[in-house]
């Protein structure tokens, strides 16, 4: 990794739509801590993301991004050079895709690949075993993750979370469990982060092909379009473009 993106989240020269929002500044400082935290204790080899070109994953991605920028300039200032550097490696990002993905998605996650200057793992395989081809391929002890709170099935998590014994075992790592819906975009909208098409057309959370639709909340009656994500002000409503599937 990395583009050499500038210190973002230094507060004297924040946006000041971030300074006016507190609890957002607190929630940046934290996912930070742990992202630096996991750094700290983990090998950079030991380590990998899992990105599915959405939204939140862009959020985690481009503060660890950040944290990565900030320790590789730290040791190139230290005169530190080895081969454990940062610098020396790309990081390990896991992809998982099907026939059913969105082509706007995987386009997406490939100039992210780019950008950010990351080693795509595309993964066919289904979540569980493609997990564990990784995990025992590549001695990965932590996985970073763009789960939040709100999430179905991760109310339960905390930032760091041991996987369950009948999965492959690895730390599940959550730098931005307790952002919500709006958090996330004022964040990327107020540091123009990249962030897949499919947002612009009114889907606020993508699966697949055959279970999203646009978001219904964000129909323009008027016109028969659909505004773009970031302009639903419910955030209990992000999944409302998800199909239930029949059983």
């Amino acid at each position: 990794m990395m583009r050499d993106t500038q210190i973002l989240f230094d507060l004297s020269n924040l946006d000041d739509d971030i300074t006016d929002d507190p609890s957002l500044i607190e929630k940046i400082n934290k996912s930070i801590a742990t992202i630096e935290l996991t750094f700290n204790k983990y090998k950079f080899e030991e380590i990998a993301l899992c990105f599915n070109g959405g939204k939140d994953c862009v959020v985690l991605l481009h503060l660890m991004n950040y944290v990565l920028v900030k320790r590789t300039k730290q040791q190139k200032d230290n005169n530190i050079d080895n081969n454990n550097s940062i610098d020396s490696y790309k990081l390990r990002t896991l992809y998982f895709h099907s026939e059913d993905s969105f082509k706007e998605v995987t386009k997406f996650t490939d100039y992210c690949s780019k950008i950010y200057n990351l080693h795509v793992e595309s993964i066919d395989k289904g979540l569980k075993d493609g997990l564990e081809q990784q995990v025992n391929m590549h001695s990965i002890k932590a996985i970073f993750a763009g789960t939040r709170s709100t999430d179905p099935y991760s109310s339960h998590l905390t930032e760091f979370t041991q996987t369950d014994p009948s999965w492959p075992q690895f730390i599940r790592v959550s730098p931005i469990l307790e952002w919500n819906y709006a958090d996330v975009w004022k964040f990327i909208r107020t540091f123009k982060i990249p962030y897949c098409v499919l947002y612009d057309e009114g889907y606020t959370s993508i699966g697949h092909v055959n279970d999203t639709i646009p978001n219904p909340a964000l129909l323009d009656e008027s016109t028969g379009k659909y505004l773009p994500a970031y302009h639903l002000k419910d955030g209990t409503l992000e999944r409302s473009g998800r199909l239930k599937k029949v059983q």
